[in-house]
């Protein structure tokens, strides 16, 4: 599973996409506003999915192997959930609310990128 920088960057990378798709949604009188709140939504739901991964590096309360069938649980958990979550947007509400969807998107991201890229380190 990739580190945090590269989390991080696939936040970034959605917040960028968001910010240019939904480009009338972040106009008027709150766009920086907005705009902040998109680019929290989406680093932090980037990063959603390895809280437990998180709480062990930071506290180290739990261990890595106590942590990780909790960590392979909320993956397991979370892809069905947000793919449900964004057709119900999807088909539902016509009007989409651009920071929950791309938060969505940012749990996807974050699940493939974890399935493809292997790699011990936790920076990179």
């Amino acid at each position: 599973m990739p580190g945090i920088l590269s989390h991080a960057l696939a936040g970034c990378a959605i917040f960028i996409i968001g910010r240019y798709y939904y480009h009338s949604y972040f106009e008027g009188d709150n766009k920086t506003k907005e705009l902040l709140i998109l680019a929290v939504v989406c680093i932090s739901f980037s990063f959603l999915p390895d809280i437990f991964l998180g709480i062990h590096y930071t506290t180290h309360i739990i261990s890595r192997n106590t942590a990780m069938p909790y960590h392979i649980f909320t993956h397991a958990a979370l892809i069905p959930i947000a793919i449900v979550a964004l057709l119900i947007i999807y088909l539902i509400n016509p009007k989409r609310k651009p920071i929950l969807v791309m938060g969505l998107w940012a749990i996807i991201l974050h699940i493939i990128m974890d399935s493809f890229i292997h790699t011990k380190s936790l920076l990179i």
